[in-house]
């Protein structure tokens, strides 16, 4: 999936975020991207992807992909409140949010493999949070989406949620 991130993304000139809808099988079934034209950022409204999960095209997870064209991977205050907003949104509709992996020509920085993922979704999954955070979150095994139909092993654990209400979402360099 990395591969297929470095291919797809190194060539762009504007900053971008997909969301990647997978199946039980964590297999993609629908990509869509947003982009507001600038090489800066990309100011997607959480309700974009409220829109997405409760369309036909019901996931079973999401994982959301942007670009950074200059500099670091790294991902910026902009990007920690985005993530922590999917994540809450995703918890809402019972989806699992996968991952947050952030393109730049320097690298490429998931939210999962860091494992701020895991602490993200205990702070805004829709349970915890009705719960006072006392609910422990179900351990699942997951798996990391595959171009060829197979799944990638990756353990991981069920995750959900985003943050606090906004107006809109920017995920900036």
């Amino acid at each position: 999936f990395l591969t297929f991130l470095s291919e797809k993304y190194a060539p762009l000139e504007k900053e971008v975020l997909d969301f990647y809808f997978l199946d039980e099988h964590q297999r993609i079934t629908f990509c869509k991207r947003f982009t507001s034209g600038s090489t800066r950022q990309v100011v997607v409204k959480p309700d974009h992807l409220t829109e997405l999960l409760v369309s036909d095209r019901k996931p079973y997870g999401v994982i959301a992909v942007h670009n950074h064209l200059k500099g670091s991977c790294l991902p910026s205050g902009a990007d920690d409140t985005t993530t922590r907003q999917f994540q809450l949104i995703c918890s809402i509709h019972n989806v699992l949010f996968c991952d947050h992996y952030i393109y730049s020509p320097v690298g490429i920085y998931s939210y999962y493999r860091s494992g701020r993922m895991r602490d993200i979704s205990k702070d805004f999954s829709i349970g915890n949070i009705l719960s006072d955070g006392e609910a422990e979150m179900p351990k699942m095994k997951r798996e990391a989406p595959s171009l060829s139909g197979k799944a990638e092993t990756a353990p991981g654990e069920r995750e959900d949620r985003t943050s606090e209400k906004a107006e809109k979402t920017g995920l900036e360099s």
